[in-house]
């Protein structure tokens, strides 16, 4: 029997989300995919394969938990759209959940790309999540159901909600950050500037960090866009 639904908020994701979705066959899984309204194929395309699809509100936050509201597993995986996971890794998944410690966790992360400056950034993100404790969304967020339940889910804000989740989550327990990776796409930093979209997002959670509200972050990141 399966033990882990696997969230995945999309939007307009009709370019890759049937690779996503066949590179999670896997019997251990229940994937539900929580559309915001996507105004492509991607809804057509999902219904192809064995996959819920439920519809929701926009927002990463509010579908990842309505996704989590529906799911019927006793470990939640939050993935992202574009973003692929090997039988290994959820091997050393399962296994690290075996330790009643260890209430939540991540992958670390692999970039899509023979880049070597996106090779950089994806070591740098793996650093920063063994150094300080605080993965991404983009790495695949793990959780027990229990610990999700007991500190309310994700915040409904636009914007920093994977690193505000995490900073919630540590307060109650342990969390391990594994030796797989989850692989995503380049896309990101292909369409924005790898060296522009990485300092972005470097400025935007230190602020974030340093207290600055998600509203405020947002204002500006799409001001800078």
């Amino acid at each position: 029997m399966s033990r882990v639904s696997v969230i995945m908020p999309v939007l307009n994701e009709e370019g890759i989300i049937a690779d996503t979705i066949r590179s999670l066959n896997d019997p251990r899984l229940e994937l539900i995919v929580v559309d915001g309204g996507s105004r492509d194929k991607t809804t057509s395309i999902v219904s192809r394969y064995k996959a819920r699809l439920i519809p929701s509100m926009p927002g990463r936050g509010r579908q990842m938990n309505h996704g989590a509201r529906c799911a019927t597993r006793e470990i939640l995986l939050f993935l992202h759209g574009d973003a692929k996971i090997t039988e290994k890794g959820i091997d050393a998944m399962l296994k690290a959940m075996e330790d009643p410690l260890i209430i939540g966790g991540a992958f670390r992360l692999a970039i899509d790309s023979r880049s070597p400056y996106l090779s950089f950034v994806a070591l740098w993100a793996n650093m920063r999540s063994i150094i300080f404790g605080l993965p991404y969304g983009d790495q695949g967020i793990f959780v027990r159901r229990s610990a999700f339940e007991e500190i309310g889910g994700y915040q409904d804000v636009p914007i920093m909600e994977d690193l505000e989740f995490i900073r919630r989550l540590k307060r109650r327990g342990k969390i391990r950050i594994l030796g797989e990776s989850v692989s995503v796409s380049s896309r990101r930093w292909d369409k924005e500037g790898p060296i522009y979209a990485t300092f972005r997002n470097l400025i935007l959670s230190a602020l974030f960090l340093l207290g600055v509200s998600p509203d405020r972050l947002y204002k500006w990141y799409k001001e800078v866009r």
